[in-house]
């Protein structure tokens, strides 16, 4: 269930193939496959390590990712 609450600050470390988010308390609980919302749009992990998930971005349709946050070195918000 998604409660909205943000849950940590994320750093983009990389936005190509995909997000590669740094956030580590969030990657501890999120399993590959498993979903998440950053910036009010939800991504599923395509790869999940300690410290960060890496996530699939397809049909861009002018959400919210497209207003900047995807790029390296934004600060995108994880909501659980």
């Amino acid at each position: 269930m998604v409660t909205g609450r943000i849950t940590e600050i994320g750093a983009v470390v990389e936005a190509a193939p995909g997000l590669l988010i740094e956030a580590p308390t969030t990657a501890a609980g999120l399993p590959p496959g498993g979903s998440v919302n950053i910036n009010g749009t939800c991504l599923s992990a395509t790869a999940v390590d300690r410290d960060a998930g890496r996530f699939r971005v397809d049909g861009e349709r002018g959400g919210p990712l497209r207003s900047g946050s995807g790029r390296p070195g934004r600060l995108p918000a994880a909501h659980r």
